[in-house]
């Protein structure tokens, strides 16, 4: 069940077979690993509007004869927004038509537009808040000490997070405008021009325009937890898996989700040499053909996470 969901790979492989749009997520996702996560179409063009259960209906004990009284969950209503990122970029013409396969020439010419689409994407992911017009990121929804999802490491400095989800359409999810495609549009143009680089007048070139309209959905918050106030210049693998223990047992369910520890590149490193350790069971490897190994723990796959390395503030 919990692997049945539509990634926003398997969105790219759907709506495009050239496989033009599976090459623009794996820019996307190239530094910030998150093509694996569910992906469904909103309930409204410019926002998911839904319901979250946050307590549970009362239950009678009953004998016979005696009757039961109607009862209900206590749930709240939820709005999460769609965020519209959106890159323009403008290739010099030369360059692509002296190339066999033009399109693939500008694909590759905006490489790092794509990759920065995914940088803000993942950055919001983390750490956004509707001060940035974006929705709100796993960091900034489990923000406080007292929520139980939060597990503290205790830090005080050079702080750094861990982030466990459990994804599924029903827990926590990406989506997209209803009546609209999963992933970027890339919307490219014929010649024209456009002001050159150097200042200097203009110059003949083919513009490309990429657009995503994306939003986040903690549908569950349950599914979620988050390792903070972890001093990243004093983390060893003795503190760290007591940690991803206590965060991973924090997730209301595993069999239902695929389950994703994300990281920044430090401890991802630190784990996967103890992954390398013979004697070391908690942690499982696996080489992968030009990409990153997966490496898992009690049945959760890591992902390293370029964005995941700065200095977070303490989390009180």
């Amino acid at each position: 069940m919990a692997n049945q969901f539509m990634t926003l790979a398997d969105q790219a492989k759907t709506t495009d077979p050239s496989g033009k749009a599976l090459t623009i997520v794996e820019y996307i996702t190239s530094a910030n690993e998150l093509d694996d996560i569910p992906s469904i179409p909103s309930n409204s063009d410019t926002e998911m509007i839904g319901t979250r259960r946050i307590g549970l209906p009362a239950v009678s004990r009953r004998e016979i004869n005696e009757g039961v009284p109607f009862t209900k969950s206590k749930t709240e209503q939820f709005k999460e927004r769609i965020v519209l990122y959106e890159a323009q970029g403008a290739i010099d013409s030369d360059l692509i038509d002296l190339a066999a396969d033009k399109a693939t020439a500008r694909l590759s010419e905006n490489s790092g537009h794509m990759q920065a689409l995914g940088k803000i994407f993942a950055e919001d992911v983390m750490y956004g808040t509707p001060a940035k017009k974006t929705f709100t990121g796993f960091c900034e929804y489990y923000n406080k000490k007292d929520n139980i999802q939060v597990v503290d490491a205790g830090g005080t400095a050079n702080l750094r997070s861990i982030v466990i989800v459990g994804w599924s359409p029903d827990t926590i999810t990406s989506f997209f405008p209803k009546n609209s495609k999963a992933g970027i549009d890339h919307i490219p143009f014929d010649k024209d021009f456009v002001p050159s680089p150097d200042g200097n007048g203009q110059m003949v070139a083919y513009a490309d325009v990429f657009k995503w309209k994306v939003g986040l959905s903690i549908k569950n918050p349950k599914f979620a937890s988050r390792i903070a106030n972890i001093d990243i210049k004093n983390i060893s693998r003795d503190m760290i898996f007591p940690l991803l223990i206590k965060g991973k047992n924090q997730i209301e369910s595993l069999k239902i989700v695929k389950p994703r520890i994300y990281c920044c590149n430090e401890i991802f490193t630190l784990l996967e040499i103890a992954a390398f350790e013979k004697a070391n069971v908690a942690l499982t490897y696996r080489e992968v053909p030009n990409s990153t190994p997966i490496i898992s723990f009690g049945g959760c796959e890591l992902r390293k996470m370029d964005v995941m390395n700065i200095d977070e503030k303490k989390v009180a």
